[in-house]
């Protein structure tokens, strides 16, 4: 009879039993020392191993730390919906999919991973991120900083304009508000489109006698020009057969294009 495997088998559970104690023992601080010191994979290993260690690695501060580790360069977590692990999760999917030569979607280290951008503006050192999820994220260029968020539930944000302290957002309803960036509320709506708002301009007074117009364009193959603080309507241009996709102004005319009818109309 071979007694000296079942002693083997039995020494060995000893030793890890005895592992096992010796680090329920440790602090958690010292704890999470030890794990920041793995790689990610390490990581799932260790909590498998001893219930401290996985107690810890389920803590929101061991993966805001970790993604500090990870992501030196990535803003801080700050009044993100999702948990700092989901949001160290996206950011481990984007690195992987660039390192692979691989394109998902254009993301921004924003502080909503997982939404969808449809439109985007630059302005005075910001970009401002329009989502299908009916956000504006408005970031620091240079340091990559979440600013603030504006939110209009219920329908995505198909195109931006800013001048000065004003920002225009259309929808995908036909809608357009105008927002006022330093107290960050919405001050108006102009409505009048019957469909998506898919390009805006905005043609600046000469002087201060003559006001600030904003043109948009839209699905519904119409432009309108607005007065965007009396939210009035002053005209509606017609001529386009399809969706109007961009407007440019350019001194005394406008020029609409409308990838479908391809045709570029000066007004």
């Amino acid at each position: 009879m071979n007694t000296g495997g079942s002693k083997e088998v039995v020494l060995k559970k000893h030793e890890e039993k005895s592992v096992a104690i010796a680090l329920d023992t440790l602090l958690p601080e010292i704890i999470q020392t030890i794990l920041l010191g793995l790689d990610l994979k390490n990581i799932s290993v260790s909590s498998l191993v001893c219930k401290k260690f996985n107690l810890i690695a389920i803590e929101d501060n061991f993966w805001i730390r970790l993604r500090a580790r990870d992501f030196p360069f990535h803003p801080p977590i700050k009044n993100s919906p999702l948990n700092p692990c989901d949001v160290y999760k996206s950011d481990f999917t984007c690195r992987s999919n660039l390192k692979r030569g691989r394109y998902t979607s254009t993301l921004l280290p924003s502080q909503f991973p997982g939404v969808t951008i449809l439109s985007r503006t630059v302005a005075n050192g910001k970009i401002f991120l329009g989502s299908n999820q009916g956000t504006i994220e408005i970031i620091n260029i240079k340091t990559n900083e979440s600013l603030a968020v504006l939110s209009k539930k219920g329908s995505c944000v198909t195109s931006l304009a800013v001048m000065g302290n004003m920002l225009f957002s259309g929808y995908l309803d036909g809608a357009i508000d105008v927002w006022d960036l330093d107290e960050r509320k919405c001050i108006n709506t102009l409505k009048g489109h019957s469909k998506m708002v898919i390009s805006l301009v905005i043609c600046e007074g000469e002087s201060e006698t003559s006001s600030t117009r904003l043109i948009s364009g839209s699905a519904d193959t119409t432009i309108k020009i607005w007065d965007p603080m009396r939210a009035e309507c002053l005209s509606t241009l017609e001529g386009h057969k399809s969706e109007v996709n961009t407007l440019i102004v350019y001194e005394d005319h406008l020029f609409s294009c409308a990838f479908a009818d391809c045709k570029i109309k000066i007004w």
